[in-house]
């Protein structure tokens, strides 16, 4: 599979109460990828911090 660069800005957001953080990707995973499910990646966070995880769409609710 051909790797995509893809550069965007967001902000780190704790993950409720759980020691877990998110940032929410701005962009169609199916129309970029062709896929509906977890797709593997490589994050680089400021330019400095690498990070290996998976795309995976969550939803998400606030609880007030």
């Amino acid at each position: 599979m051909k790797t995509q660069k893809i550069n965007f800005k967001a902000i780190i957001q704790q993950n409720g109460t759980m020691n877990a953080a998110f940032v929410e990707f701005p962009f169609s995973v199916e129309e970029l990828f062709g896929k509906k499910g977890q797709v593997k990646i490589k994050a680089l966070f400021d330019e400095t911090v690498e990070y290996r995880g998976s795309l995976a769409k969550m939803n998400l609710t606030a609880i007030f």
